[in-house]
């Protein structure tokens, strides 16, 4: 669902830009309707995704969304929310893992963030942090964000562990970089400019630096 995102990130760790998909399986139905509502949330918004666009967008009919997700839109947001936090996580955890420092893991995302703002000039949010701050009043969403959020603090604590931070400590260094993450890529958006991605990852550095100390 974030190929763009993926291929950057392949390229600032010197992998190769892009992400090859041949001798891959075309998308299910199931799966044509989960990324196009990511997608949707990430540019419009939980609000304004509504199940006649992403059928409009996937192609598939209604029949088939409603026999994938009963419960129609909120089954379906639940599902986008979910299906970006496993792929974050995982892309969180081959990163880190990569990555001798913890300042180096983190600015390979804050770059890449940056990167994929400007390239779609501004027009996705966080498929996660956008429909998590919009779940007001709709339970299951804001317990998938939840769930989404906690297992890429949770990654991200491991791989400081890793790197001789105290458990503790790696706990709450986590939460503040996926705070950080978040934060200026809401901001980034409004303001439409990078430049406060950047100084966040520069400070986000300066304290882990400092916590390891």
């Amino acid at each position: 669902m974030m190929h763009r995102y993926t291929q950057t990130v392949w390229a600032l760790l010197g992998w190769g830009g892009e992400v090859s998909t041949k001798g891959e399986w075309p998308m299910s139905r199931r799966d044509q309707l989960v990324t196009h509502m990511s997608q949707s949330i990430r540019e419009n918004g939980l609000a304004a995704s509504t199940v006649e666009h992403v059928l409009e967008a996937s192609g598939v009919t209604a029949g088939s969304m409603y026999h994938f997700f009963p419960d129609g839109k909120e089954s379906l947001a639940v599902a986008a929310v979910e299906a970006a936090g496993a792929e974050g996580a995982t892309l969180l955890a081959t990163v880190m893992e990569s990555s001798a420092e913890p300042t180096h893991g983190t600015e390979v995302f804050f770059t890449a963030l940056a990167t994929e703002m400007e390239e779609a000039n501004y027009r996705y949010g966080c498929p996660v942090g956008v429909p998590s701050t919009e779940a007001a009043g709709i339970e299951a969403v804001r317990t998938a964000g939840e769930s989404a959020f906690q297992s890429w603090i949770d990654t991200i604590a491991a791989a400081f562990e890793d790197r001789g931070f105290t458990s503790d400590r790696a706990q709450s260094a986590a939460r503040f970089v996926v705070a950080a993450y978040e934060g200026a890529s809401s901001v980034a958006r409004a303001l439409q400019d990078t430049s406060v991605i950047y100084d966040t990852m520069n400070l986000v550095k300066e304290a882990l630096v400092g916590d390891k100390e």
